[in-house]
C-alpha cells in the first residue's frame, strides 16, 4: 500500500525510464498507464527554504532540491514532503491533519509541492508546520524546514522611510509587527550583553553580513537603537562560537507591545547591512529547536532591504567670475555726494505717492510711499523745479550699505518677502544689492545615483574671514538668494573667524549665494553637509572648498543688456517687457561708479511682424503702466522711421518698457555715451499671442476648457499655472477627436455635440481637462476629452487675448448660465485685439481691455478692432475702451458693466443692459440702445458728453465729482466737488486708513474733520451717487491754506 494513501496499491516493476510512457494489463485488457520515474536515488536532498510564512487561507510552496551521482539524471525522481502542524497554543491546529505527498522532481532536480492550512482560531494565535522531505526510495536521505501561519503574516518588518541609503550619521527606523504567539515571553526581567532586559515579549534583531562570520569581517559601525532611544550596539554571532551565545557574541532583542508592535532604529557610518528580525526557537517554547541566541535557518524571520550607510550624496561647488571682487561701495567713498532741492524756507521738493511732485514744509514728516527728489530720485524728463527750489549738494559718509541697517546686536539675518500688491522679495533684493559687488557661488548637490536632493535639503556654508586692515574693517555678509535673505556674518572682518550659515536646496537641487565684504577683507566659504559623526564641519563631513574672494576696488567696464533679467524673453501679448542696460563690476554685479547726471543710454528697437509701443519707466509701477500713462514712442512694423530713445540712467541703469499688442519680436540694441562702457549691447523680447501661434507643434498642451467657439472651432484652454490661457484651433479635414481616454476616434459632432446642446455630462467639455496636440509633419492634431473636472483655477494676474476675427466665445455651462472668470482676489484680464469679437455668458472680476492702448495713430490695433460686443456678460471691475471706428461697443441681452472708459469717440449701444459709470475722455462719442441704463456719466475736464438717443435711461453727465482738497487746519480739510454734485453728509465717507473723520456737507462742499493731524497724510475717498461709489486717494498738504492732491482710484 502507498504510504500517503491507502487506496493506492504499488507494484514493483523493473527499472524503469524516466518520462516514458507505459502501459498496465489485466487479463490482456489495458487498465491504466503512467510515465515512468527514474530508478536513481539520490545522494543528498534539500529544502531550499528552510523558513517561510504565510496567512492562513493562502498557499505556501515548498520546494527541495536533489543531488545526483554524476551523469545521472535529475529528472523524474520521486520525493515525498511529510507535513506536521505543530499547533503550540493553538487548540483548533489539530484540525489541520498531517500531509504526506509526493513529487517528481523537474529537469533541474526540483520537486514542487503547494497547500494551505485553514484551520486557526480567531485574533492571530499562531501554529507552524515541520516540513521534512526525503527521497521515496531512501528515507534516509531528507531535509527539514518550517512553514509558520497565523491570521495575519506572523512576522514582518518594514521602512518607515522611503530609500535604502543614509548619510553617515542619519537614522533609519523600521517598524515590527508580530502575529500573537509568535515573539519570545520573558516572565521576569534578564540580561543580554551587560544590557538589562525588563519582563515581556520580544524579537531579535540580527544582520545578514554578520551571521555566521568570523570576528573581522563582521560590521561593527552600525547601532541598533530601541523605542525609548537606548543604544543596543550591533548584532553578531561568529564562527568562532557555534554553539550557544555567549558574553562575547552580540546579541540584540526590542521589545514589542501588547498589539505584537515594534520601531527600532539604525544608526552608524560607512557600511552596508541588512536587518533580520527573527524569533529565537530557544525562547519560543513551542518551537525548541537549535542553538539559544543565535539566528537558525529555520526560524521565523523578516528580512528588509539592504541598507547602505555613507557619503551617499555627491555635492559640486562652482566658484563664479574672478576672486578679485569688488568691495560694497561704502568702503570705496568714504564721503559720498547727494542733492536736494531747497528753498530758503526750508521746505524741500518731493514726490508723492501717485508720482506728483510736491513741497514738504520744514520740519515735515516724509509721506507714505514718497520720496525726496535726489540723486537717486532725479527729476523726470518735463518736470520743472518750483520757483525758488535749488539744487542743495549733501556730502554723507558711508561705510555699510544700506541694507546693514537691519542688522542689530541680536539679528544677524534679514528676510526679504513678497508686498502684498507690491514689490515682490525677488526685486527687493536686487534692488538692496546694487553697488555691494561680491563674489557667486553655486553648489548643487545629488545622491549616489545622480538624482536631485528634494527641495529644502539642508546645505551649510562655513566661511572663513579675514581683513588686511586691523581696525574698523567692516562686515562681511552672505546672501542667500534661494530664500531672499542676508546674512551678517562678522562686523569686522579682522576678528572673525569661522561663521556657519544652513542653507536650503531649491527645487533643482541647489543653493546658490554671494559673499560680499568691505575692502582689503577676504572671505573662503566651504559647502557642506553633515555626513560625519560631528555636529559642524569635520572631516568627514561631504564637503567642497570654494575659491577664495578677495574684496576691493570696483572696475566698472562693463554693462548688460536683458529684458525682464535674461538675455532673451518670451512674453505674452499686452504684458510688458523690461529692457534695462545695467552698469556692473569684474563679477558682472550691478555696480555704478558713473556720475549719473552723465551717463545715459541709447536704445534702438526693431520689431518683425507688427508695431509696439515704449513706455518710460516712470510710467510703470509693479509691473504695471499707471493710469494715464502715455508711450514716450513707438516702434514701427520692419523699424521703418523709429527713433531712437535717449534715456538717463540711475544707479548706472537704464530702463524702457515695450509692450506689443499683436504677436511679434522686438529687439534693442543699446549702447551708452561712455566710451569705456559697451556699445551695441542686443536683447530680444518675443511677443506671443495666446492661440496656436503660441503653441508648439507636437507638443501637448492640457488645460481647462473655459470656454468655446464651436462655430470657428476654437476652445479657450487655462493651463495648470492659472494664468496662461491658450486660444487652440482645432479646425482641419484630419483632426482627431477623442473622449474619456478613449484610443478610438470619434466624429467632430459626437466631440461637441454635448456642449452645443448644454448637455451635462463627461462629454460636455466646459470645465473639462483636454488636451490639444498641434499637428506636426504626417501627425494629424490631436484634441481629447478626458471626461474629468478639471482642478485649475484663476490665478491674479490671469490674462486673456482674443485675437481672432469674428470670434464668439461662449463661457456659460450646463450648471452655470454665466461662466465665472476670476474672483475677487484672484483677478482676470482680458484683451480684445480683433476686430468683431463675441464674448457671451461671463462674470468677469477684473478688466476688460478693447484696441490697443496707445492714442497715437500709429498704434495699429486701433485700426483691427471696430466692433465689440457683450452678451449676457457682468463685469466687476473696468472696462477700457480704446477703439474709434463708431462701430460700437455693445453690451447686450442683460449685461452689466461696473465701469467703462471710453478713450477716444467711440459709439455705445446698450440693449437690455447696464453701465454703472461711463467715464468719456473725449469729446464726440455717442451713446444709443433700447431699454439701457447708464448710473452716472463723468467726464474729463473740458469734455462735452453725448445726448443718449434711442432709449437710453442716464443721467445729466458731471465732471470728476471730487474736484480738489484744501488744508483747513492740522486736523481738517475742506473737499470740494463738482458743481451741482448736491452730496449728502450720509453719500460721503473719508478715511486715513484707520480712522474716519466727520463730514459736515454745505452745497458742493464738505469739511471733513479727524481726532489726529492728517497734514501731510493721504486719505481715502469714497462719494455714492446714484448707486455708484467712486473712490479717490488724497494727499494733504502739510500746509495750512495749500492745496493737496487728488486721485481717482478705479
Amino acid at each position: 500500500m502507498q504510504q500517503s494513501n491507502n487506496k493506492v496499491v504499488v507494484l514493483t516493476t523493473e527499472s524503469q525510464t524516466a518520462e516514458q510512457e507505459y502501459v498496465l494489463s489485466y487479463q490482456d485488457e489495458v487498465i491504466g498507464g503512467f510515465k515512468g520515474v527514474a530508478a536513481v536515488i539520490p545522494t543528498a536532498i534539500d529544502i531550499t527554504e528552510k523558513s517561510q510564512q504565510e496567512v492562513v487561507g493562502n498557499q505556501v510552496t515548498v520546494k527541495a532540491q536533489v543531488t545526483v551521482g554524476e551523469g545521472q539524471s535529475k529528472a523524474g525522481i520521486p520525493v515525498t514532503f511529510n507535513i506536521v502542524n505543530n499547533y503550540g497554543d493553538n487548540s483548533t491546529g489539530t484540525l489541520n491533519q498531517p500531509i504526506v505527498a509526493e513529487a517528481n522532481t523537474d529537469e533541474n532536480g526540483v520537486a514542487t509541492y503547494t497547500y494551505t492550512r485553514y484551520a486557526q482560531t480567531s485574533q492571530q494565535i499562531a501554529s507552524s508546520d515541520e516540513v521534512q522531505a526525503y527521497a521515496t526510495g531512501k528515507a534516509s536521505v531528507r531535509s527539514f524546514a518550517k512553514v509558520y501561519w497565523a491570521s495575519i503574516k506572523p512576522l514582518a518588518v518594514t521602512a518607515l522611510t522611503e530609500g535604502n541609503s543614509v548619510n553617515n550619521g542619519a537614522k533609519k527606523q523600521y517598524k515590527v509587527k508580530a502575529a500573537l504567539y509568535h515573539t519570545e515571553g520573558y516572565t521576569s526581567a534578564f540580561t543580554e550583553n551587560g544590557q538589562v532586559y525588563p519582563a515581556g515579549n520580544y524579537v531579535n534583531i540580527a544582520f545578514k553580513e554578520n551571521v555566521d562570520v568570523t570576528p573581522d569581517k563582521a560590521v561593527k559601525t552600525v547601532d541598533v537603537i530601541d523605542a525609548n532611544g537606548r543604544n543596543l550596539s550591533y548584532p553578531a554571532q561568529y564562527t568562532t562560537s557555534l554553539g550557544d551565545q555567549n558574553g562575547t557574541v552580540k546579541v540584540v532583542k526590542i521589545p514589542v507591545d501588547k498589539n505584537g508592535e515594534a520601531i527600532f532604529t539604525l544608526t552608524g557610518k560607512d557600511a552596508e547591512v541588512t536587518p533580520i528580525v527573527f524569533v529565537d526557537n530557544k525562547e519560543n517554547p513551542q518551537n525548541a529547536t537549535g542553538n539559544r541566541g543565535r539566528f537558525n535557518a529555520t526560524e521565523l524571520f523578516a528580512e528588509a532591504p539592504k541598507l547602505t550607510i555613507g557619503k551617499i550624496q555627491n555635492l559640486q561647488l562652482e566658484s563664479i567670475g574672478t576672486e578679485y571682487a569688488a568691495a560694497y561701495i561704502g568702503s570705496l567713498n568714504s564721503n559720498v555726494s547727494t542733492y536736494t532741492y531747497e528753498n530758503a524756507a526750508g521746505e524741500k521738493l518731493y514726490r508723492d505717492a501717485a508720482g506728483n511732485l510736491a513741497v514738504l514744509a520744514a520740519g515735515g514728516t516724509l509721506p507714505a510711499n514718497a520720496t525726496f527728489i535726489s540723486q537717486n530720485s532725479p527729476l523726470r524728463a518735463g518736470e520743472i523745479v518750483p520757483a525758488g527750489f535749488t539744487q542743495k549738494n549733501v556730502n554723507t559718509t558711508v561705510t555699510v550699505p544700506d541694507f546693514n541697517a537691519h542688522f542689530s546686536a541680536t539679528k544677524s539675518v534679514h528676510t526679504y518677502y513678497n508686498i502684498p500688491n507690491g514689490d515682490a522679495a525677488s526685486k527687493q533684493l536686487a534692488d538692496a544689492l546694487v553697488n555691494t559687488g561680491g563674489r557667486d557661488y553655486k553648489a548643487v548637490l545629488k545622491d549616489e545615483n545622480g538624482k536631485l536632493a528634494p527641495t529644502g535639503t539642508q546645505v551649510r556654508v562655513s566661511v572663513e574671514i579675514g581683513s588686511g586692515v586691523k581696525t574698523n574693517s567692516g562686515p562681511v555678509y552672505l546672501v542667500d538668494k534661494n530664500s531672499n535673505s542676508i546674512h551678517r556674518l562678522t562686523t569686522n572682518a579682522f576678528d572673525a573667524d569661522k561663521v556657519v550659515v544652513n542653507l536650503a536646496t531649491d527645487a533643482k537641487g541647489e543653493v546658490a549665494f554671494t559673499l560680499i565684504g568691505g575692502k582689503d577683507a577676504y572671505a573662503t566659504p566651504t559647502v557642506f553637509t553633515e555626513t560625519g559623526d560631528k555636529a559642524g564641519l569635520d572631516k568627514n563631513d561631504l564637503q567642497q572648498v570654494g575659491g577664495i574672494a578677495y574684496f576691493g576696488d570696483a572696475i566698472v567696464q562693463s554693462a548688460t543688456l536683458t529684458v525682464d533679467g535674461k538675455d532673451a524673453q518670451t512674453v505674452s501679448v499686452g504684458d510688458l517687457a523690461a529692457f534695462s542696460y545695467q552698469t556692473v563690476d569684474q563679477n558682472n554685479k550691478h555696480y555704478d561708479t558713473y556720475n549719473q547726471a552723465n551717463l545715459r543710454v541709447t536704445f534702438q528697437f526693431t520689431s518683425t511682424f507688427a508695431g509696439a509701443e515704449v513706455y518710460a519707466a516712470s510710467s510703470v509701477v509693479d509691473g504695471k503702466l499707471v493710469a494715464g500713462a502715455q508711450p514716450i514712442g513707438y516702434i514701427n512694423m520692419g523699424s521703418s522711421n523709429t527713433a531712437p530713445f535717449d534715456i538717463p540712467a540711475v544707479n548706472g541703469k537704464a530702463t524702457v518698457y515695450v509692450k506689443a499688442t499683436r504677436g511679434t519680436t522686438v529687439t534693442a540694441t543699446a549702447g551708452a555715451n561712455t566710451p569705456a562702457l559697451p556699445q551695441g549691447l542686443t536683447a530680444s523680447a518675443v511677443f506671443n499671442l495666446s492661440n496656436n501661434e503660441g503653441v508648439q507643434p507636437g507638443v501637448p498642451v492640457t488645460g481647462k476648457v473655459i470656454a468655446t467657439d464651436l462655430t470657428n472651432n476654437r476652445l479657450l484652454l487655462l493651463l495648470s499655472d492659472g494664468v496662461t490661457v491658450r486660444d487652440v484651433d482645432y479646425s482641419g479635414s484630419n483632426t482627431q477627436f477623442f473622449v474619456q481616454g478613449s484610443r478610438n476616434s470619434v466624429t467632430e459632432t459626437t466631440f461637441v455635440d454635448a456642449t452645443k446642446n448644454m448637455v451635462a455630462g463627461v462629454n460636455n467639455l466646459l470645465g473639462k481637462e483636454v488636451t490639444f496636440t498641434l499637428a506636426k509633419d504626417s501627425t494629424p492634431t490631436k484634441v481629447e476629452n478626458s471626461g474629468v473636472d478639471s482642478a485649475i483655477q484663476f490665478k491674479d494676474g490671469a490674462k486673456i487675448h482674443l485675437t481672432n476675427t469674428n470670434a464668439v466665445y461662449n463661457f456659460a455651462t450646463p450648471t452655470a448660465p454665466r461662466g465665472v472668470v476670476g474672483t475677487a482676489t484672484e483677478k482676470v484680464d482680458i484683451y480684445v485685439n480683433a476686430d468683431n469679437i463675441t464674448v457671451k455668458n461671463a462674470d468677469v472680476i477684473g478688466t476688460i481691455t478693447v484696441g490697443g492702448q496707445g492714442s497715437n495713430a500709429n498704434d495699429q490695433d486701433q485700426k483691427t478692432v471696430r466692433t465689440f460686443t457683450a452678451d449676457n456678460v457682468t463685469l466687476d471691475g473696468n472696462a477700457y475702451v480704446y477703439t474709434a471706428s463708431k462701430q460700437t461697443f455693445n453690451l447686450v441681452n442683460g449685461s452689466n458693466f461696473a465701469r467703462v472708459h471710453l478713450a477716444n469717440a467711440e459709439k455705445v449701444n446698450i440693449e437690455n443692459s447696464t453701465i454703472g459709470e461711463l467715464i468719456l475722455k473725449t469729446t464726440g462719442a455717442e451713446i444709443t440702445g433700447t431699454n439701457g441704463t447708464i448710473n452716472a456719466i463723468t467726464t474729463a475736464p473740458n469734455v462735452v458728453a453725448p445726448i443718449p438717443t434711442g432709449t437710453v435711461n442716464a443721467p445729466n453727465p458731471t465732471s470728476e465729482t471730487l474736484a480738489s482738497v484744501v488744508t483747513t487746519s492740522a486736523d481738517t480739510v475742506t473737499l470740494t466737488f463738482a458743481t451741482g454734485s448736491n452730496l449728502t453728509n450720509n453719500d460721503i465717507s473719508v478715511t486715513d486708513g484707520t480712522t474716519s473723520g466727520t463730514v459736515s456737507t454745505s452745497g458742493d462742499t464738505a469739511v471733513v474733520t479727524f481726532a489726529a493731524p492728517v497734514a501731510g497724510k493721504t486719505l481715502f475717498v469714497a462719494v455714492t451717487q446714484n448707486g455708484v461709489t467712486k473712490e479717490y486717494s488724497v494727499v494733504v498738504n502739510s500746509t495750512v491754506g495749500s492745496t493737496g492732491t487728488v486721485t481717482r482710484k478705479y
